[in-house]
């Protein structure tokens, strides 16, 4: 039996670069991704991010950057690249506070069930 953890107890934790998830109270820390995901993930972030920088328009992360989705079911997630326009970046601290504009997630054979299902409800 997994143990529960809340929202606060886990963005609590000291600052690491890992990828770790809070899903409906359940912490997932998936192992790194392979290579092709990570040059899939490298080419949308670098093209996103000049299109961004170009036209001013907010600011781009890339994983791995805490979203909080939903604070009370302990919702917490890793988007790949993520996009917050300059109107909504109120929602930036240390982590994200809510959805962001626009979140990319590149889909790896590994995590493809994960990816398209639980992590897209």
């Amino acid at each position: 039996m997994k143990l529960k953890m809340t929202t606060e107890e886990y963005l609590s934790g000291p600052e690491a670069m890992v990828r770790r998830e809070l899903v409906w109270g359940v912490v997932r820390e998936p192992p790194s991704p392979f290579r092709k995901h990570q040059g899939v993930v490298t080419q949308a972030t670098m093209l996103l991010a000049e299109h961004v920088l170009d036209h001013k328009l907010g600011r781009v992360y890339v994983s791995p950057l805490d979203v909080v989705f939903d604070r009370e079911k302990a919702l917490v997630l890793q988007p790949d690249v993520m996009f917050v326009s300059h109107e909504r970046r109120g929602i930036l601290n240390n982590f994200v506070e809510g959805p962001p504009d626009l979140v990319v997630e590149v889909i790896s054979e590994g995590s493809e069930r994960y990816d398209r299902v639980a992590k897209l409800e």
